[in-house]
């Protein structure tokens, strides 16, 4: 979705969300995993 905006597309995330779903694609995560202790 955010490269989509860089390349000038207009494109809302709920339908980038929606179509990579319906095809299968994850996107990247970003960040480090928060550790939690219980």
């Amino acid at each position: 979705w955010r490269q989509l905006l860089r390349e000038g597309q207009q494109v809302a995330r709920c339908t980038v969300q929606r179509l990579m779903g319906e095809l299968g694609l994850q996107g990247v995560v970003r960040g480090k995993p928060v550790k939690t202790t219980v």
